[in-house]
């Protein structure tokens, strides 16, 4: 959506009169609000001053930014008149209070974290944390964590969406500021995803850390135009991120480390290897004069399910202009139509502990925005969500941390629901988040470092697309930088070999045969051998059983994986069957 209409809509607060065409169409929509069938729309609370999103708190009250500095607090479904924060902001057509987030340890250290623009010549976007204390900030508690670059004077573009990964750092959705170029230079913060720490500082494993400098290190991906929102997937952590288009498309990005989404070399969808084409793009269309703008989108994944279990895992995303919420299915694709004719203007979608979907809109004028809540009200059987004790020690196993309360019911559900439990613990194995981690281990057991961004996006590409992790290794263990580090001679590089993949030095024999391999420059094809050998492998699958059951394998447990192994039954996969087993899911205490 070009900016000037976007910025109109945001600046907007005069009477209905004052109003484009555009927005009379909306208006007439609004009087034919249609969900499919079964579902109710109710409303949660009026009279709002442009609102920019929510967040629901930890303990199920509704914080709402206001574009103005506000942040309002609903609470047993009332809309308190006291805010529980009032900034002093800049809140010039698209800047403002645009986001905020709760700490993942909110209930022991009552942190609130809020994205918004400062006044100054130039004005700045700021991220802050908070301290509550009930519903009302604690005084003089503000603390700075990231101030971003200076904004020119266009006042447009910038993003504002924080959350909180499944990794516990801390995500930020920052436009270009109407700059093109921004999007891809790593030496500012702008037209990014960036990835801090909960007290602002950097994390060494982001995958621009080697490459920026300063700040700049903070950068997750980048290529973005106006991610003005994003979403993390409970209990997979897929991320997506809704990037407002200019004239032609809006897109749903996959959130991937690395990742350089092609603003303002492309838009929609691209064939360029260079750039990660989106999951879902829509086209504005020939007579779509007034453009659309997606301005939020979130999982169905709640803690207890209350619409249809079809719905369990879709993308519900919303669009500015066209007032209409879509259902995207990420597993096939498919897109349907939700609901049409919303009030006007809609900037937020969210989902609470009890399942019903919320959606927030600007409306028309001052104080007309409004916080509405869709429910499920039909026959279509609602499936409970019991426990799993087995979810909850799969999640622990492969991520070495304890699940969200809706990762938790996520994966219990779909156990519930008679998903195999092998295709589960393989769809966790080869998660992004396992295999991110996969790549910054490797670097850092045989290189001694973390990976620069682009080592860890074309790994996590090549990991994506059906390579496999010995392959990843096999990589690093060819590598001149392997060879350094380990001496730079023939004989020392065998012996480091050797001690990487087989815990042993090699014998005579190995030893000077492996040598005349490296010095006549076919270390790959020697290290591709021993890394496919049934010691290496073995090596591996003891140490499998060790994590997963506490216990090493028997011999013919050892066995009967190597043929597996042998007829190209992948790592991962031979992973998920042991975390699939009937040993494991007794140890677990069952489904």
């Amino acid at each position: 959506m070009s900016w000037k209409n976007f910025g109109r809509i945001w600046s907007q607060t005069a009477p209905r009169s004052g109003f484009c065409p555009h927005f009379d169409v909306l208006e007439d929509r609004r009087l034919l609000t249609t969900l499919l069938d079964g579902y109710v729309e109710t409303p949660v609370a009026a009279g709002l001053s442009q609102p920019t999103g929510f967040e629901f708190a930890p303990d199920g009250r509704i914080f709402i930014t206001q574009k103005s500095g506000a942040i309002r607090v609903v609470k047993n479904d009332q809309l308190l008149s006291t805010p529980f924060l009032s900034l002093n902001v800049d809140s010039t057509v698209e800047r403002g209070l645009l986001g905020i987030a709760f700490d993942p340890q909110f209930t022991t250290n009552s942190y609130v974290y809020a994205y918004y623009t400062v006044p100054g010549s130039p004005a700045h976007n700021r991220v802050s944390r908070f301290t509550a204390n009930g519903d009302a900030v604690v005084p003089g508690s503000e603390l700075p964590i990231l101030d971003l670059d200076p904004l020119s004077d266009k006042p447009i573009h910038n993003g504002g969406g924080i959350h909180f990964g499944p990794d516990g750092k801390l995500y930020v959705g920052v436009g270009e500021n109407g700059v093109g170029s921004n999007a891809q230079s790593l030496t500012n913060l702008l037209g990014k995803m960036l990835r801090l720490n909960s007290d602002g500082s950097i994390p060494s494993d982001n995958p621009f850390y080697q490459t920026a400098t300063g700040q700049n290190r903070a950068i997750w991906a980048l290529g973005l135009r106006n991610p003005f929102s994003f979403a993390f997937q409970p209990g997979v952590g897929t991320m997506f991120i809704n990037d407002v288009g200019q004239a032609d498309w809006e897109e749903i990005n996959d959130g991937i480390a690395g990742s350089n989404y092609g603003w303002p070399a492309t838009e929609g969808p691209t064939s360029n290897p260079s750039f990660r084409e989106p999951i879902n793009a829509y086209e504005h269309g020939p007579n779509d004069v007034f453009g659309s703008a997606i301005t939020d989108g979130t999982f169905y994944n709640p803690a207890q399910s209350q619409f249809p279990a079809s719905a369990i895992g879709d993308y519900f995303f919303s669009d500015f202009s066209r007032s209409w919420i879509h259902q995207l299915d990420p597993r096939t694709g498919v897109v349907t139509d939700f609901a049409t004719g919303l009030a006007p203007l809609p900037v937020g979608l969210g989902v609470d502990h009890a399942g019903s979907l919320y959606y927030i809109a600007i409306g028309y004028g001052a104080d007309t925005g409004v916080l509405n809540k869709i429910q499920y009200t039909g026959s279509q059987p609602v499936v409970p969500i019991p426990n799993s004790p087995y979810a909850r020690v799969l999640f622990n196993a492969i991520f070495q941390r304890e699940p969200e309360p809706a990762a938790l019911s996520s994966l219990s559900l779909a156990l519930a629901q008679g998903a195999n439990p092998q295709q589960v613990a393989l769809a966790l194995v080869t998660s992004p988040e396992r295999r991110a981690k996969a790549v910054v281990t490797a670097y850092q057991s045989l290189l001694g470092r973390v990976p620069d961004a682009l080592e860890y996006a074309s790994n996590l590409n090549r990991l994506s697309s059906g390579s496999s992790q010995e392959n990843l290794r096999a990589t690093l263990l060819s590598s001149a930088e392997y060879a350094a580090r380990h001496g730079g001679t023939p004989q020392r590089v065998v012996r480091s070999i050797y001690q990487d993949l087989f815990g042993r030095l090699p014998r005579r024999t190995e030893l000077n045969q492996g040598a005349r391999r490296v010095a006549s420059g076919t270390t790959g094809s020697l290290v591709a051998r021993l890394i496919a050998s049934n010691e290496a492998r073995s090596r591996l699958i003891v140490n499998a059983y060790a994590s997963d059951l506490q216990r090493r394998p028997t011999s013919l447990e050892v066995r009967a994986t190597l043929t597996q192994l042998s007829r190209g039954v992948s790592l991962e996969q031979a992973e998920a069957d042991i975390l699939s087993g009937r040993e494991f899911i007794a140890r677990s205490g069952g489904l």
